[in-house]
């Protein structure tokens, strides 16, 4: 399962088989999901009542520039077979586009292994609005953002590019940046691969389309009527605090309410920290970095226990209730201190770790995760940090779903088969884990 490196490669057809039948378990799987909240109550309704020019138009001025998105969601959620067929596709496309950039080779076992990793994502997350609202607004522009950027990794290994797949990259970047997470993260690995592609004389035509795209995008953002008006209400509804916050409260608040989250949910943080670890000792190294790592599974450690007393104690406090409508900015508290220290603590570690572990190979699952952190941080700056809960974690939640594949991609070699089989049975009762909980709460 996870024997990342296979001397014999499968052939094409026998990849499009195993691509068939993974579409038809995830369309299964879709079976069991049904509409709810505002797919129900509102979007499915939609078109029933109006034009969808004069929903767009009405969307625009009064709530969202995410018109691209909406169009397809009003859709969609008028028929819920096609929502469940396109969002199988999606979660293909997904599994596919994550494959293609970490792997070079098209191996049976690479796919399995991004199968299975990538359903460790709590996709009880993507249910806050309802499915069809939360995946079209979350997971779709994810997974067309994750296709769009294949091109770099064909030209990181010299591979040719069939013309007739540009259009698609481009339509994938556009529904991309209809999202505002999704813009930021486009704009900055295009503009960074616009500067390596000149450097290596490569196409540098397709990163300045792509920051193009995400310009044109922000701008629309910014000065859509509806965002501001959104703002508004949301303040008002969620937390009417948020007109007093500083700079230093918005940072802490982004911080601090990430951390929860990932700790509420903590099947992906706790492989993370595993076979991170897992790396740790099969690397030759001091036995100060042996404790580093230890010192990671402490500071995970009290952070769950923190959350565990909260639960029990019912404290409204957000690093244990994300879902509280007040909020708490940042005072100048010992407890404020020392959770936000904990939360930056837990990430130096990762990041340290990493290095150790992967030496010059650690540059990329370092910003990779950055790049996470940065989808959730520019959410400390938004009113919608509350109301939006925790579905704007996907980034992040996927960022360390790919340094997890990128770490067994690098570590495999070093685990005996015993250890590989134990680190297998450990990643599927984390799936079993993950499902089984999606169900108890639908």
């Amino acid at each position: 399962m996870i024997e990342l490196i296979n001397k014999n490669k499968n052939s094409l057809n026998n990849n499009k088989i195993l691509y068939l039948l993974l579409f038809v378990g995830v369309f299964i799987l879709h079976i069991f999901f049904k509409f709810s909240r505002d797919d129900i109550t509102y979007f499915s309704k939609i078109l029933d009542k109006m034009s969808l020019i004069s929903y767009l138009d009405m969307r625009y001025r009064t709530w969202t520039s995410r018109i691209i998105i909406e169009t397809i969601l009003v859709v969609v959620t008028k028929y819920i077979y096609l929502w469940r067929i396109l969002d199988s596709f999606i979660i293909l496309l997904l599994i596919y586009s994550i494959n293609k950039l970490c792997f070079k080779e098209a191996d049976k076992n690479n796919i399995l292994l991004v199968l299975l990793i990538t359903f460790l994502y709590p996709l009880i997350d993507l249910t806050g609005a309802g499915f069809a609202s939360c995946t079209t607004n979350y997971l779709w522009p994810l997974s067309f953002m994750l296709f769009s950027f294949i091109p770099y990794r064909k030209y990181y290994f010299k591979e040719n590019i069939d013309k007739r797949m540009w259009p698609l990259y481009i339509m994938a970047l556009i529904y991309a940046s209809n999202q505002e997470q999704c813009v930021f993260l486009i704009l900055a690995i295009n503009m960074i691969f616009l500067v390596i592609n000149i450097k290596n004389k490569n196409n540098w035509k397709y990163p300045l389309i792509g920051i193009i795209i995400a310009i044109v995008s922000i701008i629309f953002i910014i000065t859509c009527p509806g965002n501001s008006l959104r703002n508004i209400s949301e303040i008002n509804t969620w937390y009417p605090d948020y007109v007093n916050a500083n700079i230093m409260d918005k940072i802490y608040l982004a911080i601090v309410s990430s951390v929860s989250i990932l700790i509420s949910n903590g099947i992906v943080m706790c492989l993370f920290s595993l076979i991170l670890f897992i790396g740790l000792v099969k690397t030759k190294t001091k036995i100060y970095n042996i404790l580093f790592g230890l010192l990671l599974l402490v500071v995970m450690s009290i952070l769950f226990v923190l959350r565990f007393v909260s639960i029990i104690s019912n404290n409204k406090y957000i690093i244990f209730d994300y879902t509280t409508k007040v909020g708490h900015v940042f005072k100048n508290s010992l407890n404020n201190y020392i959770i936000l220290c904990l939360c930056l603590l837990l990430f130096i570690c990762i990041f340290y770790l990493l290095y150790i572990v992967l030496k010059e190979k650690s540059i990329i699952p370092i910003f990779i995760i950055l790049l996470g952190c940065g989808t959730r941080l520019i959410m400390g700056f938004s009113p919608t940090i509350f109301a939006s809960g925790r579905r704007t974690v996907i980034f992040l939640y996927f960022s360390l779903i790919i340094v997890i594949i990128y770490l067994l991609k690098n570590i495999c070699n070093k685990l005996k088969i015993l250890e590989k089989n134990i680190l297998n049975i450990i990643i599927l009762l984390c799936l079993i884990v993950n499902i089984s909980f999606l169900f108890l709460k639908m």
